[in-house]
């Protein structure tokens, strides 16, 4: 049984949709389609494909649409198929130019997804200042605050910290990670009262690991727990999108105290929700 993850049937569907327009357009114009057709043993038309989709894939996974076949992103899949089909004997001298763009992909992939987690940080860090300053925000700016801070480091940061330092040095470490949520975790709260059982269970493990970690070699790598607070935070979102948000009143006079009892209660109320 072949088992792709949600987001390879995203990519699918926007290959699908990519190449769709591109056969509608040379159709349109009546132009001739050697160059996208794959059936009649033309193997630089198969090359030009597989090249396209592993660029395709590969931006879209720098954004966070990680495609996957069992556990293998769907973009080095592609590229794999590029090398293989240009080695191909039949394959024409041009075959070397794709061979050249397809170890070019890899090396555009880590300088893309480099310069996403940086920013990133960078945002993280910066709502968190947010956060630590007390300024006042409404339940649903609190919220998208909490996420962007929340930042959710791949897979190979918690399982191969060495591999990941190499390949990401110079963004952050274990230990800025773990002091960073030391500072973040404490600001949630008891908002997280919100949550259901299995969340607050989970976050309550995440908050001793980080806390009884003195350095990120004493940490445990809950990752169930860091995904759930993540999706927790998701739905923290969207029950505060549902809530009306409070607004600037025209200025019409002064307010009566029913005004001033009914808007408490408003307020009240909507707290009491989350």
């Amino acid at each position: 049984m072949v088992i792709f993850n949600g987001a390879a049937f995203f990519q699918g569907l926007l290959l699908a949709l990519f190449f769709g327009v591109i056969y509608f357009i040379l159709y349109l114009f009546n132009i001739d389609d050697s160059i996208c057709e794959i059936g009649n043993a033309r193997p630089m038309a198969v090359i030009f494909q597989a090249h396209l989709c592993a660029w395709i894939c590969m931006l879209t996974a720098t954004f966070g649409v990680n495609g996957r076949l069992f556990f293998i992103p769907t973009w080095i899949l592609f590229t794999a198929l590029c090398i293989i089909l240009c080695l191909s004997p039949e394959a024409h001298w041009s075959r070397y130019i794709f061979m050249m763009v397809s170890f070019a992909i890899p090396l555009a992939f880590f300088r893309l997804k480099r310069s996403f987690m940086k920013t990133a940080w960078s945002e993280a860090h910066e709502a968190l200042s947010l956060l630590k300053s007390g300024t006042d925000t409404t339940q649903l700016e609190y919220w998208k605050l909490i996420q962007t801070a929340a930042i959710v480091p791949q897979y190979t940061f918690f399982t191969v910290h060495f591999y990941w330092k190499a390949m990401y040095y110079g963004i952050y470490n274990g230990n800025d990670w773990l002091n960073h949520y030391k500072e973040l975790l404490p600001i949630i709260g008891d908002r997280y009262v919100g949550f259901n059982q299995k969340q607050q269970r989970k976050y309550i493990e995440l908050q001793q690991a980080v806390t009884n970690a003195m350095d990120w070699k004493q940490y445990s790598h809950p990752m169930h727990a860091l995904s759930t607070l993540h999706y927790s935070i998701e739905g923290m979102i969207k029950m505060a999108e549902k809530m009306p948000q409070p607004q600037i009143a025209p200025i019409t006079g002064p307010s009566t105290a029913k005004q001033n009892l009914t808007s408490e209660k408003e307020v009240r109320a909507n707290f009491d929700r989350l």
